[in-house]
């Protein structure tokens, strides 16, 4: 709609209708991707069970990641009375939270509505926003927090309030015992502040420091865990990229992937900036859309301070972790991109320089969020049926099993709670729908701490779960633990994968 051919009245009626409809549809967005991997998975992701069985320890940090993610999901899930699925609805409002940011940040720089749901939408219309956002763990925690972070940073350089320096310290402290890859936008930040002209003036207040010191102090425990533990946080994150196989290949798969994630938010970009000889046609060339839509930073741009460093807070992250990658050849992770350019949105306002059409731009989200829907549903669902019989974990109903080893748990000993549970990869969600909710170990995946005796020797109360295709594997479990098994039994799955319980007097380390 052509705002500028209409009266004052008709603008706001306009307006206040579309921000009613655009409220309704993110809400409507955020519930249909809560329901759509309830309805059509038997069991939550692997990624976030590993949450679960870390956050119930309540350490200050685990053998792969800061503790974050894993204590929010915990808490979460007890709030929500121990329903697992609830996290599907956390990792929705943890996007829910990072739009409420780039929305804000929006706001911050133009004060204009239009404009800011437009950022919004943009992102919303990208596969980061639903397919890389379809579980909550280290990377996704990354969708609100580095917004947050974004926002209060240029609100101290704007109003050059203390309030806001501490808020930036706090949220950057909270990004950082989410993911340490929040560095690297961290230290982006601070060469802004260095090379912008109107920013350097701040290194002359006390307002970074202040920052800096917040940021510090709420990280100091985390550092003194890391240095106590033998750095096997930063171990993992070097054996999984700098030390692991290297290759250039990984650079450009990350290229790859930040194209899928993001090229429908380009799409989204040509239908909000296209040319006002198109705006009336219901054909196009989307050709001729690409060229009346700018894509590119362009130095002879008049920007503001906020506008330039939403340009490069949007760009510089990536394109050093790419060329990182690109030569030195560090496995970088794939999704990683998904988290990496939450500012897509305002970066393509900002670049623009024009009013967005927000009702075609409206329409154009509202249609990638149902083919996005009807993709996901295809790879939760349908991908679902067709690998069952190959892989069991598609196939175990969790709930069913746990209460059949509970009724024969509690047959055996009604006085004794499942205190522990050892699993292959296949078994390990057991410990979430089990409710006595036990401690989870397993020698080849994980260790997680506060599962043994004082004296260090034994598990007590614990039974071990695996699947299994043929009488060895059972035979083999037999023998290791000889001795030990007070009562074992098998379930039937699927073809031949069938699942073995075992009851345990004690397990040796």
């Amino acid at each position: 709609m052509n705002f500028s051919k209409i009266s004052g009245n008709q603008i706001r009626k306009n307006r206040d209708n579309m921000q009613r409809n655009l409220n309704l549809f993110t809400l409507t967005y955020i519930a249909v991707f809560s329901l759509i991997p309830i309805l059509t998975r038997n069991v939550i992701p692997f990624d976030m069970v590993e949450n679960l069985y870390w956050g119930k320890e309540w350490q200050l940090g685990y053998e792969k990641h800061p503790p974050l993610f894993a204590w929010i999901s915990q808490a979460f899930f007890k709030i929500s009375f121990s329903i697992p699925e609830s996290l599907y609805v956390l990792t929705q409002l943890n996007l829910l939270l990072g739009l409420f940011f780039v929305f804000k940040i929006a706001q911050l720089i133009y004060n204009d509505r239009i404009k800011s749901y437009a950022s919004v939408l943009i992102f919303m219309s990208s596969a980061a926003a639903i397919l890389g956002n379809e579980k909550f763990n280290a990377t996704t925690i990354l969708f609100s927090l580095l917004p947050a972070t974004f926002y209060y940073f240029l609100r101290m350089i704007k109003f050059g309030r203390k309030t806001d320096a501490v808020l930036l310290g706090i949220f950057a402290a909270l990004a950082f015992i989410g993911k340490y890859i929040s560095l690297l936008f961290f230290g982006c930040m601070g060469i802004f502040l260095l090379i912008n002209s109107d920013c350097r003036k701040f290194i002359r207040t006390p307002l970074p420091y202040i920052a800096a010191i917040v940021f510090l102090l709420g990280i100091s425990w985390h550092v003194y865990w890391i240095c106590s533990n033998d750095f096997v946080t930063i171990q993992y994150a070097l054996e999984k990229s700098a030390l692991a196989k290297k290759s250039p290949m990984f650079a450009f798969k990350f290229l790859l992937m930040m194209c899928f994630f993001f090229i429908t938010s380009l799409l989204a970009a040509c239908f909000a900036f296209r040319s006002e000889k198109f705006s009336g046609e219901k054909k196009f060339k989307l050709s001729e859309m690409l060229r009346s839509t700018n894509f590119i930073y362009k130095r002879n741009e008049n920007f503001s301070t906020e506008e330039k460093f939403i340009i490069a807070m949007t760009l510089a992250p990536s394109a050093i972790l790419f060329l990182s990658a690109l030569f030195t050849g560090m496995r970088i992770g794939s999704f990683w991109g998904s988290a990496m350019m939450t500012t897509i949105g305002i970066y393509l306002v900002v670049i623009n320089k024009k009013s967005p059409n927000i009702s075609l731009l409206f329409k154009f989200t509202k249609w990638m969020s149902c083919f996005f829907a009807a993709v996901l549903i295809i790879k939760l669902g349908v991908l679902r049926r067709v690998l069952s019989d190959s892989h069991p974990s598609y196939a175990i109903d969790y709930r069913a099993v746990s209460r059949q080893i509970e009724k024969d748990y509690n047959r055996l000993f009604p006085d004794r709670k499942i205190e522990n549970i050892i699993s292959d990869k296949d078994t390990t969600p057991l410990h979430i729908y089990l409710k006595d909710y036990p401690s989870f170990y397993n020698p080849k995946i994980h260790r997680t701490q506060g599962l043994y005796t004082e004296k260090g020797d034994t598990v007590k109360n614990g039974i071990v779960t695996f699947t299994h295709k043929n009488a060895d594997d059972v035979e083999n479990f037999r023998k290791f633990y000889d001795g030990k098994i007070t009562f074992e039994n098998d379930i039937n799955i699927c073809g031949e994968w069938k699942l073995h319980y075992a009851f345990l007097k004690n397990t040796h380390r």
